[in-house]
C-alpha cells in the first residue's frame, strides 16, 4: 500500500477525504494536540513516523534519564518506537521506522498508527508528570505499556 493510497482510506474514515503527501513524501496529522508526521521513503520501501514529546525539562537529572532509557530498552516503554533528542534542540522525538510498508494491511496501519500515538501520549505524560515534581521512577512506572499492542518488527 502506497502512503497516498493509505492516506486516503484513512481520511475517509475519519473525515478527511482529500489528506494526501505532499511534494516531499510527508504528511502531518493533528491527533488529540499531538502532531504526528508520516514520511514515506520509497527508495527504501519504508515509512517513517514520528512526532515530538517534550522539550527537555531544564531541571532534569541522572534520574530522569535513566528512566527515559529504561523506556527506550528494548522498546518496553515506547511500543516498537525509539526516543531520541532531536539534533540541535532540546526537543525529544518519537520514531518508528516501518520497513515494507507498501506490504501492511490497513488494519495492521491503523494499529501501529494508533500504538504510536499512545506511545506519544505515555510519553508526554511522564515528562508532565516529572515536570510536576513526581520522581522520575514513580512517573516511569505509571507510565508502563498499557498492553496496546506494539510493533516490534526488524529495523533496517
Amino acid at each position: 500500500m502506497e502512503l497516498n493510497e493509505f492516506l486516503v482510506d484513512f481520511g475517509k474514515i475519519v473525515g478527511v477525504p482529500d489528506l494526501r503527501v505532499d511534494e516531499d513524501e510527508h504528511c502531518a496529522l493533528s491527533v488529540d494536540e499531538m502532531v504526528v508526521h508520516l514520511q514515506a521513503d520509497k527508495l527504501h520501501d519504508a515509512l517513517l513516523i514520528y512526532g515530538e514529546v517534550s522539550e527537555l525539562p531544564p531541571e532534569c537529572g541522572e534520574d530522569f534519564f535513566r528512566a527515559l532509557l529504561e523506556m527506550n530498552y528494548l522498546f518496553s516503554g515506547t511500543r516498537g518506537a525509539t526516543l531520541s533528542l532531536k539534533p540541535e534542540s532540546e526537543m525529544l522525538e518519537l520514531a518508528i521506522l516501518l520497513p515494507s510498508f507498501t506490504y501492511c494491511s490497513m488494519e495492521k496501519m491503523l494499529k501501529i498508527l494508533e500504538s504510536f500515538v499512545n506511545s506519544l501520549e505515555t510519553l508526554r505524560n511522564f515528562i508532565q508528570d516529572y515536570r510536576s515534581g513526581v520522581n522520575a521512577k514513580t512517573a516511569a512506572a505509571e507510565t508502563e505499556d498499557s498492553g496496546a499492542e506494539a510493533y516490534r518488527g526488524i529495523r533496517v
